[in-house]
């Protein structure tokens, strides 16, 4: 069933409605207010064509549980199109300024749309006068020019045959950026390929706080056009949402999705992260033997994610 379809796809299988409903609630309050040195803000809306009956319970659990905002529009409308992008671009801090290409099609019925901007600093920022301009080794083999960030003292960090990896907290801790650089030799899509969720989850539990690290990483922004996530969404065994006899009719009978489309941008710098789906007393002493590095000079990949509940709020590679 369509139902079945997007439990297996969104890996909720055997978790009742109301549940899922109240921890997604609970958790968005809870992210919101996580750390007052790191801004989420998760928006959510529902514009529909103008004159639509949509069931008024699917109205009710989206403005009560996901705090959706729900405009009725005449699509027809020239500027329809703007309305709607104008609140991604509100929702984002600008980042993300344009999803929908006017005109609208007149067979769409209803858009629902989630955008959420993430901003955070460092719990220890870099110093911009360490950055420096050196090369960047691509996947192809090629070189590129960085802006390396650069810091040597403690940093959690963790070092396996195959990887070695970086927690770089932002303001109080709950939140942290992790970025995981393969072994010389081992290529990034290989090694995601082999990831899960346990391989992250001992990370996050086996990354210690190491003296006398030299941490470099690039500062980077990144930034993707607006992707059509169809096709991923039905390998992950969502397909049949996509089909005009899906079942949706606690919402309306006779609709289907006709696409999903997604947006990221994301921006690291020696201040912290800015993303869309901030007294130092200097102490030397001898260099040590033999230290501990994490240089990010080669594509990495890495995840910023909410330390309390495990929640992934971005996840990328850094390649070019």
């Amino acid at each position: 069933t369509t139902k079945e379809a997007m439990a297996e796809g969104l890996r909720y299988e055997g978790i009742d409605k109301n549940t899922l409903n109240e921890t997604y609630k609970n958790l968005l309050i809870y992210l919101k207010q996580a750390d007052s040195k790191v801004k989420i803000d998760i928006n959510n809306s529902i514009w529909i064509r103008e004159g639509e009956k949509i069931k008024e319970d699917f109205i009710n659990t989206n403005k009560d549980v996901f705090d959706a905002y729900i405009k009725s529009l005449d699509f027809s409308k020239e500027n329809s199109a703007d309305k709607i992008n104008d609140w991604i671009s509100d929702s984002t801090n600008k980042k993300i300024e344009k999803m929908i290409n006017p005109p609208i099609d007149p067979s769409v019925v209803m858009y629902l749309i989630n955008a959420i901007y993430f901003n955070g600093e460092w719990s220890e920022e870099f110093d911009k006068d360490k950055t420096f301009e050196t090369e960047f080794k691509l996947a192809n083999k090629g070189i590129k020019k960085v802006n390396m960030m650069n810091r040597k003292g403690e940093v959690e960090f963790l070092e396996k045959d195959n990887y070695k990896a970086v927690r770089l907290p932002y303001g109080n801790g709950k939140l942290s950026m992790y970025c995981i650089l393969p072994k010389e030799g081992i290529g990034l899509n290989e090694f995601i390929s082999k990831m899960n969720t346990n391989m992250l989850e001992n990370i996050r539990k086996n990354v210690v706080k190491t003296d006398d690290v030299i941490l470099q990483i690039p500062r980077f922004k990144i930034e993707y056009g607006v992707k059509k996530l169809n096709d991923s969404l039905t390998k992950l065994g969502m397909g049949k949402v996509f089909e005009t006899d899906a079942n949706f009719n606690e919402i309306r009978e006779g609709i289907f999705i006709n696409r999903v489309l997604h947006k990221a941008v994301i921006e690291v710098n020696e201040k912290g992260s800015e993303a869309a789906g901030a007294t130092v007393v200097e102490m030397k002493e001898s260099a040590s033997l033999n230290p501990n590095k994490f240089i990010a000079n080669r594509p990495f990949m890495f995840i910023i994610r909410d330390d309390e509940y495990g929640t992934i709020l971005f996840m990328g590679k850094y390649i070019k």
